[in-house]
C-alpha cells in the first residue's frame, strides 16, 4: 500500500476539488505522485491513489435500505469500499472485535467491579489519575531503563507487572501504537497492539473529538499500511462513542483484523490486576 504525498514537497497531501499540497498549493485534480515505502515515485491516476471507505452512519442508512428488498446485510460482518471507480464488497464470517478476556492475559480481570463493589471502583479510578499517561521524556531508550526503575510509573508500565512480552514503543509520527505484547487468542500465540489515549474530558471519545480523529488517523496511515496485520487495542480510561467504534471496526474489517476496546471499566480491571501484581505510583 502507498501513501499519497507531494512529488515536490514530500508532503501528506489533502483533499480540496482534488489532491491539493498544503505546502506548494498544487492541485492534482487527475494524476497524482505516490511514493512508496522504498521511495520510488509512480504516476498514477486520482481514482486509482484513493479508497473511498463508508463511515458507520453511511452503512447504517443503507443497511435500512437493502433491509427494505428483502435482502440480508450485516454490517458487523459486511461492508463494501470504492476504489478505481469500482465498488469492492466483501464479506467477513468472523467477527471483527474480540472482548478482552478472550485474551488470555486478561482472561482473569474484574470487568464488573463497578457494579460488585462501587466503592473498590471509585477508589481504583482516583488512583489512577494520579498517575501520568507517559513522562516527559517518553523514548525507546528511558522507556526500556524505566522498566527496572522503581521510583518512575506511568499508565503504559502497569502492563509490565501484567505481561513478560510486554514492549514500550513510544513513537514519533510515522509510527502507532503505543505499546505491543503477545497474548494467547484461540489457542494461537498473537502480537497486540496497543493504542492509549487519555481521559476526555467530558468522558466520552466522539469521532468529532481530537482523540477520535488522532485514533482514524493512525488507524489509515499506518495500521492499514501494517504488514504484520497484529490485533488492536483501543485503550482509554473513558468511554468510547458507538459510531467510533464502527468507524474503527470498518477500518479493521477492511484488513480482515481484529480489534478489542478497552474502556473505563477494562482500564480499571487493568490496573486492578497490575496493582495486585506490584504496581504502583512511586516517587523519590
Amino acid at each position: 500500500m502507498h501513501y499519497a504525498k507531494c512529488y515536490n514537497c514530500d508532503v501528506n497531501y489533502e483533499w480540496k476539488k482534488g489532491l491539493f499540497c498544503p505546502k506548494c498549493k498544487n492541485i492534482y485534480a487527475d494524476k497524482v505522485y505516490l511514493k512508496c515505502d522504498n521511495g520510488q515515485s509512480n504516476e498514477i491516476s486520482v481514482y486509482e491513489a484513493i479508497t473511498l471507505t463508508p463511515n458507520s452512519k453511511l452503512l447504517e442508512i443503507l443497511a435500512r435500505f437493502i433491509v427494505q428488498t428483502k435482502e440480508n446485510f450485516d454490517i458487523k460482518h459486511q461492508g463494501f469500499y470504492i476504489r478505481n471507480n469500482k465498488l469492492i464488497y466483501f464479506h467477513n464470517i468472523s467477527s471483527t472485535e474480540l472482548s478482552i478476556k478472550e485474551l488470555s492475559t486478561f482472561e482473569s480481570i474484574d470487568t464488573n467491579l463497578q457494579i460488585n463493589n462501587p466503592n473498590e471502583y471509585k477508589t481504583l479510578k482516583n488512583e489512577y489519575k494520579q498517575i501520568p499517561e507517559k513522562c516527559k521524556s517518553s523514548q525507546k531508550t528511558n522507556c526500556s531503563n524505566c522498566l527496572s526503575n522503581p521510583y518512575l510509573s506511568c499508565l503504559m508500565k502497569m502492563f509490565a507487572y501484567i505481561e513478560t512480552s510486554y514492549k514500550p514503543q513510544p513513537h514519533k509520527g510515522g509510527e502507532y501504537g503505543d505499546a505491543s505484547f503477545v497474548s494467547e487468542v484461540n489457542n494461537s500465540q498473537q502480537n497486540i497492539k496497543i493504542i492509549m489515549k487519555s481521559e476526555e474530558k467530558n468522558g466520552i471519545v466522539l469521532p468529532s473529538t481530537r482523540t477520535g480523529r488522532e485514533i482514524i488517523v493512525q488507524l489509515i496511515t499506518q495500521y492499514m499500511r501494517d504488514s504484520y496485520n497484529p490485533i488492536l487495542m483501543i485503550l482509554t480510561p473513558s468511554q468510547i462513542d458507538g459510531y467510533l467504534k464502527a468507524d474503527i471496526r470498518n477500518l479493521v474489517k477492511l484488513k480482515n483484523g481484529k480489534v478489542v476496546f478497552a474502556e473505563e471499566k477494562e482500564f480499571i480491571g487493568i490496573y486492578k490486576l497490575a496493582k495486585a501484581k506490584g504496581y504502583k505510583l512511586k516517587s523519590k
